[in-house]
């Protein structure tokens, strides 16, 4: 009964933009293109923190945090 509940639950749950140019599905738009997204900034690289490529970065030397 229990996981009969969970799953109507869940069953209601979709993904969720704050920002319209977050979701990939709207990059092409005219409203997530330069100069129009740029009056608010709302341009992907200004909603993912100026990152362009949206991937984490990964160090590639020094030490590694994690291994202390």
């Amino acid at each position: 009964m229990r996981a009969l509940l969970i799953v109507l639950l869940l069953a209601g749950c979709e993904q969720y933009y704050r920002y319209p140019c977050q979701d990939p599905a709207n990059w092409e738009t005219a409203r997530c293109q330069k100069p129009v997204c740029e009056v608010n900034q709302e341009c992907p690289e200004h909603v993912f923190n100026g990152q362009k490529n949206m991937e984490p970065e990964v160090k590639k030397e020094g030490k590694n945090e994690c291994a202390r």
